[in-house]
């Protein structure tokens, strides 16, 4: 175990960025529609059970309300009784999920925001030295680790 994993070990808290909680939300349907959704395609049955072994390691996700809204926008996609249960399950765990909300103004005037967009500049705002990100996102990834944020890319679960 490396020194950056036991540190991450200790974080109560994981913030999960838009294609992964778009998975896990997808995959809370139905784990079978992951591979077969446009949105999820790239994801795998497996992924999906190894993105909720990984989150049951923490006491509780963060999210912001620009995640909510591209997972939700992202989700709208679904058809027939997927969609309905995406929204529900959306709407349920959102009641659990602790959201932080930083300003967009001053994050869109932030230089990352011209590189990563607004949805990834808040989370790395929120992420900060508080919040494990999970991300899978090597870009973003990358960046992050670079400025101390601890972080974890999908790829490494």
């Amino acid at each position: 175990m490396t020194r950056k994993r036991r540190r991450v070990g200790r974080k109560k808290s994981v913030l999960v960025d838009t294609n992964l909680l778009l998975l896990f939300f997808v995959g809370a349907v139905n784990a079978g529609y992951v591979p077969k959704f446009k949105r999820t395609r790239k994801y795998s049955e497996q992924d999906y059970a190894n993105l909720c072994r990984f989150l049951n390691g923490f006491d509780y996700i963060v999210t912001t309300p620009n995640i909510l809204t591209e997972v939700s926008n992202l989700g709208g996609h679904l058809r027939g009784d997927y969609r309905w249960q995406f929204f529900n399950h959306i709407a349920m765990s959102a009641q659990v999920m602790q959201e932080k909300y930083r300003n967009s103004m001053e994050c869109a005037a932030s230089p990352m925001c011209n590189n990563f967009g607004l949805a990834d500049t808040v989370a790395f705002s929120v992420a900060g030295n508080r919040h494990l990100l999970l991300t899978d996102d090597s870009a973003l990834a990358k960046y992050a680790g670079a400025r101390g944020v601890d972080v974890v890319h999908f790829k490494n679960v």
